[in-house]
């Protein structure tokens, strides 16, 4: 769908392939995940900047306190000659140019934001083992289901040849969601680039597509602020509850909400006992896997249990998140004010080491979405007496 409004709204979809389609996302997604790791390769490779170079810049910077400037680099071709649609193309054998040309386009970009931190080492290759397909708009269509009522397909054309029908999940999406599916459905018009990528559950994998759309008309619950009126959120020092959050001035109705983390430390210290167990089996294996589990089944099971936990620290910042912009909301607040998470000992907070940039991020940005004026701080202390009635 071709609009110059901005696409806020990701969109999650599990599919329900087939087992004769499930070979053939395999197949797929297998060239696709290699024809990427092999243009992050290439652009890195092709950097006329050498360690030599960033050595110097290092001693520059460490002298006059600022980075000397990087010189723009913005290839046309690979150093083959051929451009980058076409060098990632010779990458996919049988795939349709909706998904080379996205792997070219999207590793050009990321690649030219991140290339200083890439060069300093402040962040690796995006090259990953996971399974994944980028596609550009009009691989994929969105069809009615000829015998649920209520159901729609996905008709995703990848390779050459013809086009997969795919039935998928529904079910618990919002309404904004089903009528924009209606809309494509009704059209014939195409979703925007997505990525189709596959995860493992219970021992098999599953497939999802992910796919951005724009915001409906009142789908973002916007606030109504009262002008003056601020939500400061904040870690207490004895760490009761994980965060609290505070809505001020309210004279004679300080209203407190309390974010708790008991649920996810339960899943941390299941985690933790765990992979304590599995280290004991490892040390076992002096000679071979049959004196314990071996390494290739430890690091296995060790990175399926770090996977799980994981995903679950995503959901939680999520829906933590969510609920503290929602309590903003229905508080009328014109502020939140925010603790910067990052800047605190992670030992002495609940949760211990966890993704807090990440927390204090989702977070802002959902309350700037809502209409919310946002900051943060770092003097929690100052904070909390004022705010608990222990200074002014």
């Amino acid at each position: 769908m071709k609009t110059k409004e901005s696409k806020s709204v990701g969109e999650w979809f599990e599919l329900l392939p087939s087992d004769e389609h499930r070979k053939e996302l395999l197949r797929i997604a297998r060239i696709a995940s290699f024809a990427e790791n092999s243009v992050w390769m290439e652009w890195r490779c092709g950097d006329p900047v050498t360690g030599p170079d960033m050595a110097r810049r290092q001693a520059e910077k460490e002298s006059t306190g600022e980075w000397p400037k990087l010189e723009a680099w913005n290839p046309k071709t690979a150093r083959t000659g051929e451009s980058w649609c076409k060098f990632a193309g010779a990458l996919c054998p049988g795939l349709m140019s909706y998904i080379y040309d996205a792997i070219a386009n999207s590793v050009a970009t990321l690649y030219r934001q991140k290339r200083l931190k890439l060069l300093t080492f402040q962040e690796r290759l995006a090259t990953r083992n996971d399974l994944q397909i980028r596609f550009r708009e009009n691989a994929c269509r969105v069809l009615r289901h000829p015998e649920v009522n209520g159901w729609f397909r996905f008709q995703l054309s990848l390779a050459k040849g013809p086009p997969m029908v795919i039935d998928f999940k529904c079910r618990g999406k919002s309404p904004h969601t089903i009528d924009w599916l209606n809309e494509l459905a009704d059209s014939g018009e195409a979703p925007s680039g997505g990525m189709i990528s596959a995860r493992r559950k219970k021992g098999r994998l599953q497939w999802q597509i992910a796919l951005s759309r724009v915001p409906r008309e009142g789908e973002n619950e916007q606030v109504k602020p009262i002008s003056g009126r601020v939500l400061w959120v904040w870690a207490p020092i004895d760490q009761a509850e994980f965060l609290r959050c505070q809505v001020h001035p309210v004279p004679g109705r300080p209203w407190l909400h309390r974010i708790e983390a008991h649920d996810l430390i339960r899943v941390r210290k299941r985690f933790d006992v765990e992979r304590r167990r599995m280290g004991r089996n490892y040390a076992q294996s002096t000679e071979s896997a049959a004196h314990g589990h071996g390494l290739h089944r430890a690091i296995n099971r060790k990175e399926f249990h770090k996977g799980r936990y994981d995903r679950r620290c995503k959901d939680w910042i999520e829906n933590r998140s969510a609920e503290i912009v929602r309590f903003a909301i229905k508080s009328r607040c014109e502020e939140l004010h925010m603790e910067k998470l990052s800047n605190r000992d992670p030992t002495r907070l609940a949760l211990g080491p966890f993704p807090y940039f990440q927390f204090v991020l989702r977070t802002v940005q959902k309350a700037r979405s809502a209409g919310l004026k946002t900051a943060k701080f770092t003097d929690f202390e100052t904070i909390e007496k004022r705010l608990t009635g222990g200074g002014k």
